[in-house]
């Protein structure tokens, strides 16, 4: 397997960077693999469209995608700080009592069950 697949969370064009490890970018969302040692295996992890967390500070999701974010103080589940939000929520809203954002990272939602219900 040579080819990378569209971002699977904006459509974007991909591609591979190489450092140390090699890993899958795609430069219009920063939506981005995990590093591995092989090419091969950085391209297959990025293909099979396994959702990674993306902080706010890499970049954002497109407006109107819906997306999972991640809230270290979220008032409904404090020891799992886990909530669905929509993007076209302003996710980089400052909290006023620490300065810092609300949601600090965030990932496409996965695809649906492919079984009839």
């Amino acid at each position: 397997m040579s080819e990378l697949k569209p971002c699977p969370f904006c459509g974007s064009e991909a591609r591979i960077l190489k450092g140390h490890h090699y890993w899958a970018v795609c430069p219009e969302c920063a939506a981005r693999g995990s590093a591995y040692g092989e090419r091969g295996n950085a391209i297959k992890a990025w293909n099979t469209r396994t959702p990674q967390w993306v902080s706010v500070e890499d970049g954002l999701p497109e407006e109107g995608l819906c997306v999972l974010g991640f809230e270290p103080h979220c008032l409904l589940n404090r020891d799992k700080g886990v909530g669905v939000i929509v993007a076209d929520y302003d996710i980089t809203e400052i909290r006023k009592a620490t300065g810092k954002p609300w949601i600090t990272h965030w990932m496409p939602l996965p695809e649906p069950p492919k079984e009839e219900l």
